[in-house]
């Protein structure tokens, strides 16, 4: 035999405004990831290298066809940080929805994107 539990008109409420919230926090983040979401290069004036850069819609990240193990930190219109797996940042910052630059803090260098 089942017993239920019926919930108060306000716990019913406050967990239908949480289920609400956290749908449009999901909602928003996968907006906010299309702006990113992309192929892209950039150029390394140290090495004379072409690189690609690949996001997808889910925010998996590739450098040059090898994907970037670790996982994003920050999203935001401006900004995308990913952590990866030695502790190491690389940000990369938005402007008018479209990815401008990337920061790789293990080489202290920010590279235009194109």
């Amino acid at each position: 035999m089942r017993i239920f539990e019926f919930k108060k008109p306000r716990e019913l409420f406050d967990q239908t405004i949480h289920q609400y919230q956290q749908k449009a926090r999901s909602t928003q983040a996968s907006k906010t990831a299309t702006f990113y979401a992309g192929h892209w290069t950039f150029d390394d004036e140290k090495t004379h290298k072409r690189h690609t850069l690949e996001i997808t819609p889910n925010l998996l990240i590739q450098i040059d066809h090898k994907p970037l193990t670790g996982k994003v930190i920050l999203l935001s219109e401006t900004e995308l940080i990913f952590l990866d797996h030695f502790g190491y940042q690389l940000k990369i910052t938005c402007e008018n929805h479209q990815p401008v630059s990337i920061y790789d803090e293990a080489e202290d260098t920010e590279y235009p994107i194109k």
